[in-house]
């Protein structure tokens, strides 16, 4: 999924919502994300952070990624193994979980 979909997808949820990633069968807060070009393809992989630290809202993740030069990019996760495409999300209570 590309960033631009990702960003149409969750459009029409609760701005407030905490979004947060499936990674290695286990949720967790989104950290960062990084740039990468893996076999000419330009990805944009969200990197994963530790349960204590507060994760970012639907808000915050949409300002951070409605960028022109990000909006091609496909929507990866980092899992310890390695990088996992992103296809949708789930809503479990309040919480956007990507997957």
């Amino acid at each position: 999924m590309r960033v631009i979909d990702l960003l149409a997808l969750l459009s029409d949820q609760n701005k407030n919502a905490p979004v947060m990633i499936r990674s290695a069968g286990s949720i967790v807060n989104i950290d960062a994300f990084v740039t990468a070009e893996v076999q000419e393809q330009p990805r944009l992989i969200l990197t994963t952070l530790p349960e204590k630290r507060r994760t970012l809202r639907l808000w915050e993740l949409r300002l951070l990624l409605n960028q022109p030069q990000l909006r091609t990019m496909y929507v990866y996760v980092q899992t310890p193994d390695e990088a996992q495409a992103i296809f949708g999300f789930v809503q479990q209570g309040q919480k956007l979980v990507l997957g």
